[in-house]
């Protein structure tokens, strides 16, 4: 299944150019990236990789990081980045890209950004997972937080929260949620990781809070005491090909500079 309009296309790698510094002005983005017109627009000091001049984005795919190749679009026009993976019986799927690395536990972040679910996206297995959108800290601990999409449906969120305390013993929570299918979903997510009962998850959905969560958040008996976040497609391998649309992420440090994300269909 092609999408409908112009988009950056392939299975495994993305390629980013045009990249733009962060502002003086506007300190409290930290990271932008957008698909409009003939430009993608980034701002992005994390995590990126300079080679032969240009800005590369890699995606992650089966656990190892691949270089990045460029499917360009066939004409200027509103765009997005497109993530797919195809039918597989593999434990594990994956296709995504890390927004920032190494946020340490205590610290307040705002990511917003902007999915597109296609009407015939086909159901999660029963016994299988989907995320679309996830807080790491450890492995092989699940993700702390994580945007999914609930086993046997295409069409309702689940928002997975995690914690433990030093004897390791962790306690996972599950919120749901109606998902519009067709259209571009704007999300904000507040957070905060702390597993000593100070942690913080808040988030908005097409501008109306949906999920708020005050206390311990993330995992005190490992190792690793910050926090990765990812977009992009991690599933448990599925009989069928599945794919989202992505726009407008953003990082942030403070609410009051956040803005709902509000991608246009091609042509407006």
């Amino acid at each position: 299944m092609m999408p409908p309009y112009p988009l950056i296309l392939c299975y495994g790698v993305v390629m980013l150019l045009a990249v733009h510094e962060i502002r003086a002005e506007d300190p409290q983005l930290l990271a932008s990236i957008d698909f409009d017109h003939d430009a993608w627009r980034i701002q992005h000091p994390y995590n990126t990789i300079r080679k032969g001049g240009k800005i590369t984005f890699p995606t992650l795919e089966q656990g190892k990081w691949y270089p990045p190749r460029i499917v360009p679009r066939e004409e200027p026009d509103n765009g997005a980045i497109w993530y797919g993976l195809p039918a597989s019986d593999a434990p594990k799927d994956r296709v995504e890209s890390i927004l920032v690395r190494d946020v340490p536990l205590g610290v307040t972040r705002f990511s917003s950004f902007a999915v597109r679910f296609p009407k015939d996206l086909p159901k999660v297995p029963e016994d299988g997972w989907f995320l679309f959108h996830q807080w790491h800290q450890s492995s092989p601990e699940s993700p702390p937080l994580a945007l999914q999409i609930k086993p046997g449906t295409n069409d309702q969120l689940m928002i997975s929260y995690r914690f433990s305390g030093e004897d390791g013993k962790q306690r996972r929570r599950l919120r749901f949620r109606k998902l519009p299918l067709e259209v571009w979903v704007s999300f904000i997510v507040k957070w905060r990781f702390d597993p000593h009962g100070k942690g913080e998850a808040v988030i908005w959905m097409n501008e109306e809070e949906i999920f708020s969560y005050q206390g311990p958040l993330g995992f005190a008996h490992v190792e690793d005491q910050k926090i990765d976040e990812k977009f992009g497609i991690y599933r448990k391998g599925a009989p069928t090909a599945q794919e989202l649309l992505y726009d407008e992420i953003r990082l942030e440090t403070d609410r009051a500079s956040v803005t709902p994300p509000t991608p246009k269909p091609a042509g407006e």
